[in-house]
């Protein structure tokens, strides 16, 4: 499997980083950050400020198609809008600031539009709430520092949004991409013309910065900005923006989006009473295992007591805490803000300095709404910030001005390594809370940091990779455990229970198939495929009480749980190869941990009392008393899980630190709450520095193992937990990504970097899985059924298919959103983006299994959900965008075999690519009764549900490159922008939404009446150096919107080419029709120019071969320096990997063969005999992948001391 793809690639060119080299035992360099003074991020820098309240931009076309197909009328929230390009607009003193500045742009969450009059259907408010003011606490001060800061308003956009799936996700890509686009030409030194829409002006000519673009975006926001880092990368009708850094801060994740490519943060507030399934955890892990190549980092930060809306002043304002209703020990309200729920004990913190004085609070005075001194719930006064606003200041500034700014300084603030200080904090001193309920638990509790460095500083020890996850560690060594305990004993939530494993110790990934499954039509709670341990549902932490009956662990990533007991201490110990035993030019070890709260074997777990509310005896209820309240439940510091971490390096010595030290993080804190949406399992980092190992006298420059241990003397005598991302990380040598300078804190830099680095051009292939029907070309796989491992997946995985015949049946649920027809099945059902890779269309058979006879239903129905030998569909949530639901299917032949099919491949509602693959044949009509009953029959075909209108509309597509579709009844490949059931009005009727077709480098081969390639209803496209042949048409347009046509083979065919609109003309260009005139049809709409005389030598005949690599290999262990003696036996690892699966891995000694493993890790022992005394042995290893590829490693020499 592809585990090794990345394994080899990192490890070998990582596993000694570029860097310093430390002397044996010696202490590893100290940081450049940590040699100075810190920075601190809430001061306020020498440029001053300026601001605009309501800057305006222009006008912006969106348009959020209704996800159950509704039309898009006039005035309705799925109709078309331009919108204003608006928004509070903070600016240093360019007097003062004569270099342009980088742009950080902000985009508010979901909140209620006008704080009076609104008319939802003309977009109009008698006074919009402005929204987009309440981060001016963060924009002044950036101001100041030399970055300019448009926080966009989207209080006409909520009133256009499909709150039921689509979220107005499609609608804020939409509105930030224009905006990009309009900030852009006012930098020009003419800037923008002045209008009613348009009121910037010159005001920004020439001023900005735009190589250096940051993001931030709240809730939903988050979410958008989030994933419009895809958007960016694919964006075809207009720039795309060299984005440098993205904040997630409190968000949704109804998109469920991976992101890479530049520095990326989420802040997790942990009383958050809105998202409080806390969203953005599960960006953070989907962003570490999407493209093992990326450089740059990702980062979580916790911020303990704030809530959802406090970051926003604005809503502050509103007098709204989300989560007011929370009876919660910990999350409880606050006096004097609130009267209700306020809890004794409560750790909330507060949303202005003064809730009471209104010269320190934030406050609606919209007798002068763009007045800050009047209105002040839109005023940057630093005076004016509460706790939360101050830890959202520190935190999302240090991050702006390190990644945008290129201020290096703070790169302290990101990796966590402030918890290693004195009152282990990890903001300054000066964001401390001063609250009374702020200052109830030290400020060290109240951040924790987590992160994660990119691939160029980074080893990873464990990752919990699909191959052998519990017996393979990352650097391809063994993973073993004894002495565990069953760490499902206690989940009655985990059902069904999973199979003890040999190890005692499992891993897991608790992220369910579906967001929202009954968004689908399907019923239960959403559950994973490899569910993590979990409460029962009614109980505490349990999913009857999570926001969206979420998971209550909210790292959706895979991860380890282990559960010991006092009967046995236990130990988990990965094994360090030779060829990785150097981490001197890295900095720490870290990983991420988790307590399992509602486990009775942690400490303080069954003793957390609860929110029993006392109305009558010790309160009343105006003043209620919480008599059961226990210090677990609202103190993190009150009890804590604690193991030993053990590395020992070759000449064994060890060194031992607590995971628990609060030196090291808070990772191991339980949980506080007693109010299910108040209670989490979030991942959290342990770093301990190196220099700790060190000092202790472990050579760092020759590590042979990594041991962790539970129970024992000192430690809890029980427990349950989680851990992942077990890895060595950060740069020794002082060289830092995006930097201007190690030291740099005097504001923002301009133009290229000091220090960039390269994005990653390597595939995003998330967690790879892989399949063999008989476990014999990938004895590694984890699955026999492709199906099974598409409902395993992750969104964004990539599932390996390895040579086979795959019989597979699903059945599709109808849902307005995704009508199926009665009865209908499909052989595979994907409803996630994913990429599914087979070795090749000769090896690789794909089919429904046989016995179905029919998939389609009780009626014929093309463009629905069902009835095909694949389909794609939508996700729960979601608005169908091609960068929001994509499926790449390559490398494999899709055949009906003797059971009905209404089309091979069905993208409904779905975006995608069909490449290297053979489509067909499919079941074909015999008689005219036959045809009546199936009459459909086509390759491939992109269809769907949902109407839109206008430019601003969805927009997707779908590739056939490479491939060959033949065999066919109806067509071979269909486009079509309508709708409806089989034979309504609506068949005939352009949906509106902006789809495209695109075939390139393909065989389409018909007979009898059928079409080749057919666009319909308005989707637009092209046709590239393919070959269609057969049947009565080869091309057909039908109300097609502008295709292109060229370098292709048209011949066989009753027309080579037809258009029935001849509005929308087409040029078919530079291609052959065989002998004779060519036959076309439309009226003079088909347009033939430039006819070739011969087919072009470039346009196929057959489908086209997919790249299969050489494996990958190394001798592992031992090294090229080790020596050993007769009889004496020696440990060899060999890392091996493929881009589809290994087979094989022959050990060979002295070119005689010793031995043949086909089960990762490749371990095996050999001992030298006495005829080898005094000599230097050669080993290597024989390693054959799935097609066949043989590669021999380079060999190492061990010597053998003679007797």
């Amino acid at each position: 499997m592809k585990i090794g793809g990345s394994l080899l690639s990192v490890v070998l060119t990582l596993a000694i980083p570029v860097g310093v080299s430390a002397p044996a035992s010696a202490t590893p360099p100290t940081t450049a950050a940590a040699a100075q003074a810190l920075p601190d991020p809430t001061a306020r820098g020498p440029y001053g400020h300026r601001v605009i309240q309501e800057a305006k931009f222009g006008l912006a076309t969106i348009q959020e198609p209704n996800s159950d197909g509704t039309a898009p009328t006039a005035g309705t929230a799925q109709a078309a809008e331009q919108v204003e390009i608006r928004g509070q607009l903070y600016t240093p003193d360019y007097a003062k600031r004569t270099k342009p500045s980088p742009l950080i742009v902000l985009v508010h969450g979901n909140h209620g539009s006008c704080d009076s009059g609104q008319n939802s259907a003309a977009l109009t408010c008698a006074e919009f709430k402005h929204n987009e003011s309440g981060y001016a606490y963060l924009a002044e001060n950036l101001a100041t520092w030399g970055y300019t800061t448009f926080s966009l308003s989207q209080d006409q956009l909520m009133m256009r949004q499909d709150n039921a799936k689509g979220k107005g996700m499609h609608n804020r890509r939409m509105l930030l991409a224009a905006t990009l686009d309009a900030i852009t030409a006012a930098n020009r030194k003419a800037g923008l013309p002045v209008d009613e829409h348009t009121t910037i002006g010159t005001t920004l000519a020439g001023r900005l910065d735009l190589s250096r673009i940051g993001m931030m975006g709240h809730s939903r926001g988050g979410d958008a900005v989030t994933n419009f880092i895809d958007y960016n990368r694919i964006r075809t009708d207009g720039p795309r923006y060299p984005i440098s850094g993205v904040i997630s801060l409190a968000p949704t994740d109804y998109e469920r989006k991976a992101p890479y490519g530049m520095p990326f943060m989420t802040i997790l507030p942990m009383c958050d009473g809105d998202v409080s399934n806390l969203m953005g955890a599960r960006q953070f892990e989907r962003g570490q295992t999407i493209n093992s190549d990326d450089p740059f980092p990702k980062i979580q930060v916790e911020h303990l007591g704030a809530i959802h809306n406090w970051y926003n002043t604005v809503w502050y304002a509103d007098g709204g805490a989300d989560g007011q209703a929370n009876n919660d020990a910990a999350c409880g309200n606050s006096a004097p803000f609130a009267t209700n729920n306020v809890h004794p004990n409560n750790l909330r913190l507060s949303g202005a300095a003064s809730s009471t004085d209104e010269a320190r609070n934030y406050r609606i005075g919209n007798t002068d709404p763009l007045n800050p001194e009047v209105n002040t719930k839109i005023s940057g006064d630093p005076e004016r910030m509460g706790d939360q606003e101050k830890l959202g200041l520190a935190t999302m500034a240090a991050f702006f001005r390190r990644y945008i700014g290129g201020e290096g300084a703070f790169e302290a603030y990101m990796t966590g390594e402030l918890a290693n200080r004195p009152g282990n904090l990890q903001v300054p001193a000066s964001a401390c809370p001063t609250s009374e309920s702020g200052a109830r638990i030290p400020c060290g509790e109240r951040v924790n940091t987590s992160y994660y460095a990119g691939a160029g500083a980074r080893v990873d020890v464990i990752t919990l990779q699909p191959e052998n996850p519990l017996t393979m560690n990352a650097l391809g060594g063994s993973l073993s455990g004894d002495g565990f305990a069953d760490p499902y004993r206690q989940a009655s939530g985990t059902t069904p229970k999973p199979p003890a494993t040999p190890q005692g110790f499992d891993w897991c990934n608790p992220e369910p198939q579906d967001f929202a499954p009954g968004q689908l039509g399907k019923t239960g709670l959403p559950a994973a495929a490899k569910q993590c341990p979990l409460p029962a549902p009614a109980a505490l932490g349990g999913q009857n009480g999570t926001r969206e009956n979420a998971p209550i662990n909210h790292s959706y990533g895979p991860q380890l749980t282990l559960a010991w007991e006092p009967a046995s201490a236990a130990t988990l110990t990965a094994e360090i190869p030779a060829a990785s035993r150097d981490m001197s030019g890295l900095e720490a070890l870290a990983l991420s941990a988790a307590v399992n709260f509602f486990d009775t074997r942690n400490p303080g777990a069954d003793n957390r009392g609860d929110n029993t509310r006392d109305t009558t005896v010790d309160g009343t209820p105006a003043s209620p008393a919480w008599p059961n309240e226990k210090p677990t439940s609202y103190d993190p510091a009150s009890t804590s899980q604690n193991f030993v971490i053990a590395l020992t390096d070759t000449d064994g010595n060890e060194a031992t630190v607590q995971a628990g030290d609060p030196r090291w993080g808070n990772a191991l804190h339980m949980s506080t709450g007693t109010n299910t949406p108040n209670t989490h399992i979030v991942l959290d980092q342990i770093r301990v520095p190196l220099t700790e190992f060190a000092r202790q006298g472990v050579d760092v420059r020759s590590l042979s193992s990594l041991e962790f241990r539970f129970g024992g003397a000192g430690m809890p005598a029980s427990g349950a937990i989680q851990m992942a991302d077990v890895r060595f990380q950060e740069s020794a040598s002082g060289k830092q990504i995006q930097s201007d300078g190690t030291f740099k804190a005097d504001g923002a830099g301009y133009g290229r970097f000091d220090h960039s680095v390269k994005a990653s051009t390597a595939a995003a292939t998330g967690n790879v899985w892989t399949v063999d029907d008989d476990l014999q070309q990938c004895p590694n796989a984890q699955f026999s059924s492709i199906q099974k491992a598409v409902e395993a997946a992750a969104p964004w995985d990539t599932i390996l298919v390895c040579d086979g015949v795959y019989q597979e049946q699903s059945t599709p649920l109808n849902h307005n959103a995704n009508p199926v027809q009665t009865g209908a099945k499909n052989g595979l059902t994907i409803t996630k983006p994913l990429t599914i890779k087979g070795t090749g269309a000769d090896r690789v058979t794909i089919e429904p299994v046989q016995s179905l006879g029919t998939l389609e239903g009780t009626a014929p129905y093309l463009r629905d959900g069902g009835g095909n030998v694949i389909t794609v569909s939508r996700q729960s949530l979601g608005s169908t965008d091609t960068n929001e639901m994509f499926v790449d299917i390559s490398g494999v032949t899709v055949t009906s075999g003797d059971v009905w099919a209404e089309a091979g491949i069905a993208y409904f509602g779905a975006a995608g690519r069909v490449a290297d693959s053979v489509v067909g044949p499919l079941k074909t009509a015999s008689t005219g009764s036959e045809l009546a009953a199936h009459p459909h029959g086509w390759g491939i075909i992109k269809t769907g549900n949902i109407q839109g209108t206008g430019i601003g509309t969805v927009e997707s597509e779908l590739s056939v490159t490479g491939s060959v579709v033949t065999g066919y009844q109806s067509g071979g490949i269909l486009f079509d922008g309508a709708r409806g059931r089989d034979g309504a009005p609506e068949n005939l009727v352009r949906s509106g939404i902006r789809y495209h077709g695109h075939v390139d480098d393909t065989v389409v081969t018909g007979t009898g009446s059928s079409t080749g390639v057919k666009f319909t209803s308005g989707v637009d496209g092209h046709v590239r150096s393919s070959r269609i042949t057969g049947g009565a048409t080869g091309l057909l347009l039908a109300d097609a919107g502008p295709v292109t046509a060229s370098g292709n083979v048209f011949t066989g065919s009753g027309q080579a080419v037809a258009n029935d609109s001849p509005a929308t003309p087409i040029t078919v260009s530079k291609s052959w029709f065989g002998k004779g005139k060519p036959v076309v049809s439309g009226g003079g709409s088909v347009i033939v120019s430039k006819p070739l005389s011969s087919a072009p030598k470039s346009v196929p005949t057959s489908v086209r071969r997919v790249t299969d690599h050489k494996p990958s290999a190394e001798v592992a262990s031992p090294s090229r320096t080790s020596t050993t003696s007769p009889g004496r036996s020696v440990d060899v690892v060999i890392r091996a990997s493929d881009d589809f699966g290994v087979t094989s891995v022959t050990l060979v000694v002295d070119g005689k063969k010793v031995a043949t493993s086909a089960t990762s890790p490749y371990r095996f022992s050999w001992t030298p005999t006495a005829k080898q005394a005094g000599k230097k042995v050669s080993i290597e290893a024989r390693v054959v992948d799935s097609s066949g590829h043989v590669t021999v490693t380079d060999d190492v020499k061990v010597s053998v001391k003679k007797r």
